[in-house]
C-alpha cells in the first residue's frame, strides 16, 4: 500500500512537469530494490565503534572511577585518565588519579596505572591537555578539595572570579 502510494505520488509529481514525463513502473521498482539493497547492506555492516568497560564496576561502588579524560599522546597511544574514588562515589574523600593506556587504538588496554596517590586528600576534576609544539602532556586537576572548599560551604564562594577576593 505504501509503495503503491509512493509510485502514484511520484508519477503525479513528475507528470505535472511536462507531457509524458512519468516514471515507468520498471524504473520505479528498480530504484526501490536498489534502495532496499543498500539499506540491508548498511544494517549488516560492522558497527562504527565498539564500547568497553575500562574501569570495572565494584561492589558497594568502592572504588569508583569518575571524571574520565581521554587524550592521544604524541606517540599515538590513547590515554584515559580518571579519578579513583576509594571511599565511594562522594565528592570528598580519598581520591587518586589513575590511567589506562592503549597502543592499538583502543582495542586493548593496560592495567590501571597509578599517577598520583595524595594519601587521604581529594584530587578531582581532571582535564588533560597536549602542547603540540613541545609534545608535553599536561594534567590539570583540583588538589585537596577539602582545603579549598570546606564541606560546610558546599562550593559556594561569593568572591569567585573577582580580583583580590572583593565581593
Amino acid at each position: 500500500m505504501i509503495i503503491s502510494n509512493m509510485q502514484s505520488h511520484m508519477t503525479q509529481r513528475l507528470g505535472k512537469q511536462g507531457r509524458g514525463t512519468t516514471i515507468p513502473g520498471f524504473i520505479f521498482w528498480a530504484l526501490m530494490l536498489f534502495s532496499i539493497n543498500l539499506l540491508t547492506q548498511q544494517l549488516r555492516a560492522a558497527p562504527l565503534f565498539e564500547t568497553q568497560c575500562l574501569f570495572a564496576l565494584t561492589p558497594d561502588n568502592r572504588p569508583n572511577c569518575r571524571i574520565p579524560s581521554i587524550i592521544v599522546a604524541p606517540n599515538g597511544d590513547l590515554l584515559v585518565i580518571c579519578e579513583r574514588r576509594n571511599d565511594g562515589p562522594g565528592d570528598i574523600g580519598n581520591h587518586d588519579i589513575v590511567m589506562k593506556r592503549s597502543g592499538d587504538k583502543g582495542r586493548t588496554w593496560s592495567e590501571e596505572i597509578l599517577i598520583l596517590d595524595d594519601e587521604d586528600r581529594v584530587c578531582t576534576d581532571i582535564t588533560a591537555g597536549l602542547d603540540r609544539d613541545t609534545k608535553t602532556l599536561w594534567l590539570f586537576f583540583l588538589k585537596d578539595k577539602k582545603a579549598v572548599c570546606p564541606s560546610d560551604q558546599h562550593g559556594q564562594r561569593p568572591d569567585v572570579g573577582r580580583a583580590g577576593g572583593d565581593s
